[in-house]
């Protein structure tokens, strides 16, 4: 592939968003295919970040249980960038109704187009027009103060790196190398018209007058802090997002299991009276294969991981043909109504019987039992700021509130509300999603309280008195009220 068409794609990738899916174009009578989450978790990492669409043709065998077996991929394109690997990942996924003849299930053949797909990209907001003739050089000015095109560069250099070393089956790595010298040719190319776009916002935004205040002040030797990008507020800035996005799982997690049962039953798996299903013939199964620690964190409720909460299940699961679990009933949940048994169920095609064990070749109903260990929460407490006098303590929350006010706070909270709202929560009952949303919102909103003295004492550690006063002094004039 060229990398005039590398180059292409790389800047088509800065315009759409990351969800990526695929489709099944096919006469096939099927049974199960993969879910479009899945589908976009197996999209090539490479081809998504370059923003390039593909085709996979598999052909496989069909068992008489509609298991796909000894698939291969007999196309793809483009090619080397891992669409048949993608596709042939996804083919545990698939299940058909197998074909029937002369009354019986029957051995047959498959052939599967999968088509991996990006979304449309999202149209550009209009910036509007500038508010002077001046204002559009000014904020040129200010955009070339701000070292804007320094962070660009820094941003295109990390991801180039990441598409010459991220893990792509099917992708070589000459293939990849050509990928991250293309995204750095392009931005390089594109360079100037990207700065124009974004000084095209600040003079749309701002008038002459505001803009004169701001270039002004962005050309002094200490220009006020939080005007231009320092990478040592950038770390603080960091810092306190970590923490309070750690502080805000504690404090969510001890409210909403003061509300909702969070621990699993200590008699989980114990026989117990009215305990539903099929009758169980294999209670005690030894398996072929099982769900990898990776597949079953993956198929974790998400409010589960939110939240670092445990949970197990109990399944009845007949066995098809191969030892393969096939239609699973869900016999005990623990704890009940967070999602955890249709999260066991997703990974029902992941387990396969000894035939040591099986009685009757096809239909036992074999005891599955699932386990989803509570995340491993690697986030530690940030450490504690130098100590501060009093004075500079009170210089940052004068600045803080001059400049952001409650601004921040509420995008914090908007934030945590908005990441709830996305999530996929297939098993959650109603009242818990609702106990959950609401417990979320109010410890958003008491741990911003809890981290307001943490804020002023890390500001006030990495920044001069001088620098304080010179950053008050500028919220005065007209470009300092509105920057």
């Amino acid at each position: 592939m060229s990398l005039i068409r590398l180059a292409c794609s790389v800047l088509l990738a800065t315009m759409v968003a990351s969800t990526a899916w695929a489709e099944a174009v096919t006469e096939a009578d099927w049974a199960e295919k993969p879910t479009p989450e899945r589908v976009g978790g197996a999209y090539p990492k490479m081809a998504q970040m370059l923003a390039i669409e593909g085709t996979a043709i598999l052909s496989c065998k069909v068992t008489a249980g509609g298991i796909l077996e000894n698939c291969a991929a007999s196309a793809e394109a483009p090619r080397e960038f891992g669409f048949a690997a993608a596709a042939l990942s996804l083919t545990p996924y698939f299940r058909m109704r197998p074909e029937i003849r002369d009354g019986r299930a029957a051995l047959s053949e498959v052939r599967i187009p999968l088509h991996f797909i990006l979304p449309e990209p999202q149209p550009l907001a209009q910036t509007g027009r500038p508010t002077s003739a001046q204002a559009q050089a000014l904020a040129r000015d200010f955009v070339r103060l701000d070292h804007r095109a320094d962070q660009l560069r820094e941003l295109y250099r990390a991801k180039s790196q990441l598409l010459e070393f991220i893990r792509t089956p099917g992708a070589p790595p000459d293939v990849r190398q050509a990928a991250g010298a293309a995204t750095r040719a392009a931005l390089e190319g594109r360079m100037e018209e990207i700065l124009d776009a974004m000084a095209s916002v600040y003079a749309a935004k701002f008038t002459e007058r505001e803009l004169k205040d701001i270039v002004r002040a962005t050309r002094e030797k200490d220009p006020p802090v939080f005007l231009v990008q320092r990478a040592d507020l950038t770390e603080v800035e960091k810092n306190l997002m970590s923490e309070f996005n750690r502080r805000l799982q504690v404090s969510a997690r001890a409210a909403f299991c003061e509300r909702q049962a969070c621990t699993p039953d200590r008699d989980f798996g114990l026989p117990r009276a009215g305990q539903g299903g099929p009758e169980v013939t294999i209670p005690a199964p030894i398996w072929l294969e099982r769900p990898t620690v990776e597949q079953i964190a993956t198929a974790r409720p998400p409010l589960a991981n939110a939240f670092g909460i445990e949970g197990r299940v109990q399944l009845a699961c007949t066995v098809g043909p191969l030892g393969i679990v096939d239609t699973c009933d869900i016999t005990e949940e623990s704890p009940n109504g967070l999602g955890f048994g249709a999260a066991a169920q997703s990974l029902r095609g992941y387990f396969r019987l000894s035939p040591a064990v099986m009685q009757r070749g096809v239909g036992d109903v074999a005891d599955v039992q699932v386990r989803f260990p509570a995340p491993f929460n690697h986030k530690e407490a940030m450490q504690d700021p130098a100590a501060a006098p009093p004075q500079k303590i009170e210089l940052v929350r004068a600045y803080l509130n001059a400049v952001r006010g409650d601004a921040v706070r509420d995008d914090e909270i908007g934030r945590a509300l908005a990441a709830f709202d996305s999530m996929k929560l297939e098993g959650l009952d109603a009242a818990a999603r609702a106990t959950a949303r609401e417990v979320i919102r109010s410890a958003a909103v008491r741990t911003w309280g809890e981290m307001s003295d943490l804020v002023a004492r890390s500001y006030a550690s990495a920044l001069t008195e001088s620098e304080l006063h010179h950053a008050l002094q500028f919220t005065e004039t007209p470009g300092g009220k509105v920057s």
